[in-house]
This record gives structure tokens, sequence and C-alpha cells, in this order.
């Protein structure tokens, strides 16, 4: 919308472009003309910064004197400076964050449980978007990745409306967490939910044309859809190219649409037809009580093994920790599934600095180890997870 472009004049100050261009990510334009109206031109920050790079200095004609040149090359370096600190490239650094000990998260009541013996350690990251020369430094660290905004901000999220996202995304992966570990223990219980509520689709997906964001998929092909598991495994069962008919509700209205499955193995955390879901009103049915302590620091569902494993050590008569730190990474289902996270080197590195004994990752997101100082090992799911602790003693 034209409202949303940010608009120059020819004579503004450079100062303030850039710093207009800094609030206002994107392309400007430019109006100029006898009457302002005139489309002369368009900038972004990309620009002014190769610009301001590669502008000679001007001298009137005159030749400068050795004093007069570096005096022009300093201030011509300031600028560039000025330009690349105010300046926020569309990268996202991810460095390492800290270990923490999610045994003390937990509170259990109803059944017999245990202290585990050893902590259970999640291992985060933290993600940050610096100016363009922070950037440029962290690119050469060891212990940081940059990657792409989209890769961290899909489908059209806002900063606000994706820590909102992650923080949902933590809540419910908690309480299937609950679950999967309940069901390790020997236990009776199940994740029940309203549908699987559309938070985001991916643009130009078979999705993306026929749902809107904030429908819910009730059913598929027939069968009723309570949590976002039932989804995406009733999508697991259609090749790529096959129709699946949805049962959809919006606005108090109950739709049928027809969607392809397309097979977006590059969409981390959504589904095979293009769409960013979650449960809605997701809720653990067990045989105990469990509460959470509030981590409103945290986001994401990466956590999800470290407290299954917590939960299971505390609900299981053996003794999983046997005494060791143990860290882990990955998403998990109620089914116990364990599933990718993305950057395990950099939570390596934190399981690491943690003095972890071992770490437990997604069996595809197994990385090097040789710089490492804790043992790692690749898992599919809870129970070969309880197995290498049980194993590796």
């Amino acid at each position: 919308p034209a409202q949303q472009v940010p608009v120059l004049r020819p004579d503004d100050l450079v100062s303030d472009v850039v710093r207009r261009l800094t609030e206002e990510p994107g392309r400007a334009v430019v109006m100029g003309g006898p009457d302002g109206a005139e489309l002369v031109g368009l900038l972004s920050s990309t620009d002014l910064s190769r610009a301001l790079e590669a502008a000679p200095l001007r001298t009137g004609g005159r030749q400068p004197s050795r004093a007069g040149a570096v005096v022009g090359a300093v201030v011509a370096a300031a600028v560039v400076l000025v330009a690349a600190v105010l300046y926020h490239p569309p990268y996202v650094v991810v460095a390492p964050g800290r270990a923490i000990d999610v045994r003390g998260d937990i509170t259990i009541a109803g059944v017999p449980q245990q202290r585990p013996t050893g902590p259970f350690l999640l291992a985060s990251v933290e993600l940050t978007r610096p100016n363009a020369l922070v950037l440029l430094a962290d690119a050469f660290r060891t212990d940081r990745e940059v990657v792409p905004m989209a890769g961290v901000l899909p489908y059209g999220f806002g900063p606000e409306e994706l820590e909102d996202l992650q923080r949902r995304l933590f809540r419910d992966s908690r309480e299937t967490a609950a679950v999967a570990a309940a069901r390790a223990a020997g236990y009776d219980a199940s994740l029940r939910g309203d549908g699987a509520e559309v938070l985001g689709l991916v643009p130009g997906s078979p999705a993306a044309e026929v749902l809107e964001t904030g429908d819910t998929v009730t059913g598929v092909d027939g069968s009723p859809v309570s949590t976002l598991d039932d989804l995406q495994a009733a999508l697991a069962r259609h090749p790529v190219g096959d129709t699946v008919s949805l049962q959809v509700e919006r606005d108090g209205r109950t739709l049928a649409r027809d969607v392809t499955n397309a097979g977006l193995p590059q969409v981390t955390g959504g589904t095979s037809i293009g769409a960013l879901a979650a449960t809605k009103d997701l809720e653990a049915v067990l045989p105990f009580t469990i509460r959470f302590r509030e981590r409103p620091e945290l986001g994401g569902p990466s956590a999800g093994l470290a407290y299954a494993l917590a939960i299971t050590d505390a609900l299981d008569r053996g003794d999983d920790a046997w005494g060791r730190s143990v860290a882990a990474t990955g998403t998990i289902a109620a089914d116990g599934s364990v599933g990718p996270v993305g950057a395990v080197p950099e939570k390596a590195l934190v399981a690491s600095e943690a003095g972890a004994d071992v770490l437990l990752v997604p069996a595809g997101e197994l990385p090097p180890a040789d710089h490492r100082q804790v043992r790692l090992h690749g898992v599919d799911d809870l129970a070969q997870a309880l197995d290498v602790l049980a194993r590796s003693r």
C-alpha cells in the first residue's frame, strides 16, 4: 500500500534518510519535480551504503593537500561507519544462549515420584538482528551462525507476533512432553484440542489458495482432527500431488476445502501443504496433575525432549540420569517422536560449557563432535533417548 512506502525528497539530509530506511526497511521512493509529485528515483539502505563507499572525494577542481586528503578520507570513512551502524541488514545472528536445568520447572502430584539424581538441561540459543558492523564481525566467529531473516521470521510475522508464537509453541511443547513422558512411564495419557489452528501460510503454497489465517482444520478425509499431530499424521498418508479433503471452521461456519499435498520439506514446523499451524486450546489428559514454572524468556518447541526426559525420570522407578548432567534439544510429539530444531552446533557449545556429560539431539541433526567436550547422541524418539542413557552409564 502506498501509505506504507517511505517517501523521500531530493534535498533530504543523508543522515535523516539513513534513519528513515532503518526504521522503515525496504525501498523508498524519491519524489521531486516542480510540484514535488514526480517520481525521480528509488533508494534502499544498500544503495546508500554502496554509494557512500564508492563516492570519490570532491575537491572543487583543486588538488588537495596530503593533509586535506587525509581529513577527507577520515570524514568519508566516518560517514560510511555511521551508515553501517544505523543499517540493520535482513539477517539474524544465532548465538549460544544458556543451559537451564528443567527439574525445578516441574511440579507433579497424584502419583509416586522421585527427584532425578542429575540435572536435565535445555540448551538455548539467542537470536539478534545487529547492525551491519556487528553482523560482519559475527560472520567471522566460529560460535555464531548468520542466517537470512526469512529463515526465522516466515510468513509475514512481525517481531511481536513471532514472540507470541514462540511462547505458545514453548507452552505446547511442555504439555506434549508430559503426555510423551507419562506414556513412557506406563501411564495412559493423551492430548486433546479443538483442531489445528492456521497461524500462517506460505505464499504461493496450496494452502494459501484455500485457507486463511485463523482457520481451524477439524477434519481430513472425513476423519476428525483434534490436534496438530492428527493433521500431520493424516497428511503423511498422502503422497505428493495427492488431493486432500479438509473440513475447516471459519467464523462460525463449516467449510469443505480441497488442497494438494505439495510436500514442502523446507517448511520447518509447518505441514506439507504450506500452512504453519498449532493445536487450538491444547490440553494434556493425564492421570496426575503437573504444573510448570513460567518461562517468559523462552520460546519455541526445541525444549520438548529435555522436559520429556526430566518428567519420565521423575515418574519412572528407575534412575535415568544416574547422577549425570544430561542436555537435550529436540521437539517432542505425544507418541515420543523427536523432531528437528536447528542451531544444534550452537546448542552443543552451550551444553559443553555447562559441563554436560551427554547431549541428545535429533538423529538427523547430529553435528561434528571433534571440538566438543560433550558426548553427542542422535535419537529418533524418547524411547531411544532413554535407552541411550541406560547404555551409556
